[in-house]
């Protein structure tokens, strides 16, 4: 590879830093728009509330809400191990994607029951807030300078 086509590990932690952030905020606004789904759409209760569904939906959004937690845990971990810069973008991206699965899920049961999912966006919202990328995960997983690392983005 030619010296003279690398690009600085420092660059490459600001575009990967950059992009997460964007993805990040995305997924924000997405949350933002299913709440404005429910205030728009009037879904009427039914009158006979399965309690078995909403404890499917509860504990399928609060086991994809921890699961985005374990998950990027391990893969931060080992992106820092490994010195692969990718794998903090697909851990943080993971991340985001689990938390709005937490969402959907009741936004489904609100399709299905009329019971707004207050909760389940609550919980989505405060993962979101919680997996806010750091410029300091990629620092640690990006090889020393000098030193190419392979990307899955190459």
């Amino acid at each position: 590879m030619n010296p003279m086509n690398q690009v600085p590990v420092h660059a490459t932690v600001a575009q990967r830093y950059r992009g997460l952030l964007i993805i990040w905020f995305a997924q924000f606004v997405t949350l933002g728009l299913f709440v404005l789904v429910v205030w728009l759409t009037r879904v009427p209760r039914n009158g006979s509330n399965d309690a078995l569904r909403f404890w499917v939906f509860d504990v399928l959004g609060g086991a994809t809400f921890a699961l985005s937690f374990v998950l990027k845990y391990k893969l931060l971990r080992r992106a820092s191990e490994q010195q692969r810069p990718d794998v903090v973008t697909t851990a943080y991206v993971l991340a985001f994607a689990l938390c709005e699965a937490t969402a959907i899920f009741g936004l489904v049961n609100y399709f299905l029951s009329g019971v707004p999912p207050l909760t389940l966006f609550a919980v989505a919202l405060f993962g979101m807030a919680l997996h806010v990328p750091r410029r300091v995960e990629l620092l640690k997983a990006s090889p020393p300078d000098g030193v190419s690392f392979k990307s899955s983005l190459q």
